[in-house]
């Protein structure tokens, strides 16, 4: 799933820049403000949603490494007979 959301980022990266860019021809400045505005949500949402699901998915292999550790711990100090 991450790779698809680096995908959908860098399409939301390269509509951002093009929008960017046609909004430079623009007659008024409202105008512009506003596809800049529409430019910069195109290229940051989309990265925001990607970090998202990556932090998930590190939080959840430290997790799995954090149990995996517990476990090998209590295993080594159980008394023994």
């Amino acid at each position: 799933m991450t790779q698809v959301m680096m995908f959908v980022t860098v399409l939301g990266s390269i509509a951002g820049a093009i929008l960017a860019f046609i909004a430079l021809g623009f007659d008024s400045a409202p105008q512009q403000a506003a596809a800049a505005g529409v430019a910069l949500c195109a290229a940051v949402i989309p990265y925001v949603i990607m970090r998202v699901f990556q932090l998930n998915a590190e939080e959840r292999r430290a997790s799995e490494a954090h149990k995996a550790l517990l476990a090998a711990l209590a295993q080594s100090q159980t008394p023994k007979p």
